[in-house]
């Protein structure tokens, strides 16, 4: 929290680190591709560390030999995502070991020492007669720059320009706008369980794991954290609270399910659910081809608690307990389903409640995003009853940033005239065992464009409290349905990047 307002924001990490069965460790900032692979482009670095050192654990259940350093490093990694701090424990680690040796008898490394001109081992040198001059690299670049907007063309069928750079002799026959429509419809495509392949998404036949979490009921009873009573109180408070701020509906089961103006269910998915408006049937592909199983089946019920629970400020999921000493076995049951997704899963559903945080599962369409992320602009205002001018909240957005307006004309005069209201109300009404009038009657959450209530930002805030570190989930069907309509990105966005030159 900066400065007394519940913050998100946007973090982009360019290391890059893969532990590979607490034996293998690669760390570096290189990716998997040209520019970073070629050796005359980015400069790259990326180390492999292959322990020699191993020390007994368990791998599935099972005794497993282990490597110190990548072991230990991915339990400290994993312990710092779920919110244990880590510093302390190394600390309090240290301060129990007694040093090896006295620190006047280490002998310090002095890495030139060992370096002898014309004898380094591991590295590459291209010979004269191999390099290219500064305007044959240049021209190398261009061709290769070009030849990715040919292929960035095709996707987009833009046949004028691909015939154009074809005509100049840097297309490529493969590269034309037939070829893109082929990747399109590639991309589009899955396959039942039988092999045969059908248009759809895979993302929106198989459930996600927020869908598996809930209809599985993770974490267990004893895998649960305690809540203390603060959070107890929070949840019986507002639990028959609207707090998401989406036009209800209520379904024949008497659950009020969030919808847009045309009545489609928020996450109903994309061109497999048999209807956006109800969301009660297995998804199924287009073809017809009916073969959901147990799970699929279940995720149905699941989604649909999921909206329901968009509305209240009680979580679906209970908070899974993080035990410091329960990292060991990474890929167990007891740790993987029922702490780490779990802990992604219930991070998830906070951020969602409080921030509205994109993307999401839950929406589809370009439609429910404009309507999700109008709570962004309400964040982006003071609370209605706090004499604090500060935001309640402030999130990356298109419609609430920090240079956003506080307050709009209309809303000003309609808190003015509410407060004149409650100040009246409360100087006129008699205390009932310490109590007014004002704090007896029930909470009603504000909607809308409205600004919150003060007490509104306090649940928030207790929500954000009740966080597993900062893992969260990466959704799959985010603008699903515009992406089946080829509708997620203007044309100027399928363009690969450039090269960029020194």
């Amino acid at each position: 929290m900066r400065g007394d307002v519940l913050t998100t924001e946007q973090v982009y990490i360019h290391g890059k680190v893969c532990i590979v069965d607490d034996r293998l460790v690669i760390i570096g900032s290189a990716n998997i591709n040209e520019r970073s692979q070629r050796g005359d482009r980015d400069s790259e670095l990326a180390a492999v560390i292959r322990d020699t050192d191993m020390i007994d654990c368990t791998m599935a259940g099972k005794s497993f030999k282990v490597g110190r350093f990548a072991h230990t490093l991915r339990v400290r990694l994993m312990r710092e995502h779920l919110g244990v701090n880590v510093d302390a424990l190394d600390e309090e680690d240290l301060m129990t070991k007694e040093p090896v040796q006295p620190e006047y008898a280490e002998n310090a490394w002095d890495p030139d020492t060992e370096q002898v001109y014309g004898r380094e081992k591991g590295v590459t040198h291209i010979k004269k007669s191999k390099q290219r001059t500064a305007a044959g690299a240049l021209f190398r670049d261009t061709l290769g720059g070009a030849k990715q907007a040919v292929h960035a063309t095709g996707e987009s069928a833009s046949k004028a320009t691909t015939s154009t750079l074809q005509k100049v002799g840097i297309g490529e026959k493969a590269a034309s706008s037939a070829a893109g429509d082929d990747i399109l419809k590639a991309e589009r495509k899955t396959f039942t369980r039988e092999g045969q392949e059908v248009s759809g998404f895979a993302s929106s036949v198989v459930p996600t794991l927020e869908e598996k979490i809930v209809a599985e009921g993770r974490p267990p009873t004893e895998q649960t954290h305690k809540p203390s009573d603060q959070e107890i109180d929070t949840v019986e408070k507002s639990a028959g609270c609207d707090v998401s701020g989406l036009r209800p509906s209520v379904t024949e089961n008497g659950d009020s399910q969030p919808r847009t103006d045309d009545h489609t269910l928020y996450g109903a998915p994309a061109n497999a659910s048999k209807s956006p408006q109800t969301d009660d049937q297995p998804p199924l592909v287009q073809s017809g081809v009916n073969d959901v199983n147990k799970e699929e089946k279940a995720a149905v019920e699941a989604r649909a608690s999921i909206r329901v629970s968009m509305k209240s400020w009680k979580m679906k999921t209970p908070r899974p307990k993080v035990e410091v000493d329960g990292f060991e076995d990474p890929i167990s049951d007891a740790f993987w389903n029922n702490v780490w997704v779990a802990s992604a899963v219930h991070n998830t559903q906070i951020y969602r409640k409080v921030f509205h945080a994109i993307p999401d599962d839950l929406i589809t369409t370009w439609k429910q995003y404009k309507e999700f992320v109008l709570h962004h602009e309400r964040l982006n205002k003071r609370p209605r009853d706090s004499a604090n001018s500060e935001p309640v909240g402030r999130v990356p957005s298109e419609t609430g940033d920090e240079s956003a307006l506080t307050e709009t004309g209309s809303d000003e005069g309609a808190r003015q005239s509410r407060e004149g209201l409650e100040n009246r109300s409360a100087s006129t009404s008699t205390s009932i065992a310490g109590h007014s009038e004002k704090d007896l009657r029930p909470r009603r959450s504000t909607r809308g464009s409205e600004p919150f209530e003060k007490w509104e930002r306090e649940e928030m805030e207790k929500l954000l409290g009740q966080t597993n570190g900062h893992l969260v989930l990466f959704p799959n069907r985010f603008l699903e349905g515009e992406d089946i309509a080829n509708n997620f990105l203007f044309n100027a966005d399928r363009l690969l990047p450039l090269p960029i030159y020194n």
